[in-house]
């Protein structure tokens, strides 16, 4: 299968859903944009991999933070069912920006679409 315009937006589209998940505290959600294994890493930290894990992560965190992850400046490139991406992101609370950084993607194409097999974030 290629890789053009469309799977482009797709991933695209996944990123706004795992903002918006992550921000409402959606840990079922948020962890299902993963493929089963899927590997999410602030680095300098322990990778958290699996979905189990991952809904677990999320679950523990302050659902009442109010925080807002804004990304930017999309690069995709991909090749059939596979592609790698880096996007820019602002961590907000109001008009505070928390952190700024750059996630480094590796993602695949489900029969359900579009799934992050390892999502890295590299804070400035």
């Amino acid at each position: 299968m290629s890789f053009d315009a469309t799977d482009e937006l797709a991933i695209v589209e996944l990123v706004a859903r795992y903002n918006q998940a992550i921000d409402g505290r959606d840990a079922q959600a948020w962890a299902g944009m993963f493929v089963e294994g899927g590997v999410f890493q602030v680095i300098g930290q322990e990778p958290v991999t699996g979905r189990e894990a991952l809904v677990a992560m999320v679950e523990g965190m302050d659902p009442t933070s109010g925080e807002r992850h804004w990304t930017t400046n999309f690069v995709i490139e991909g090749d059939g069912d596979d592609a790698r991406m880096t996007v820019d992101l602002a961590l907000l609370r109001g008009s505070n920006v928390l952190g700024t950084g750059r996630y480094t993607d590796v993602l695949a194409r489900e029969e359900a679409g579009w799934r992050f097999v390892r999502r890295e974030v590299a804070l400035d």
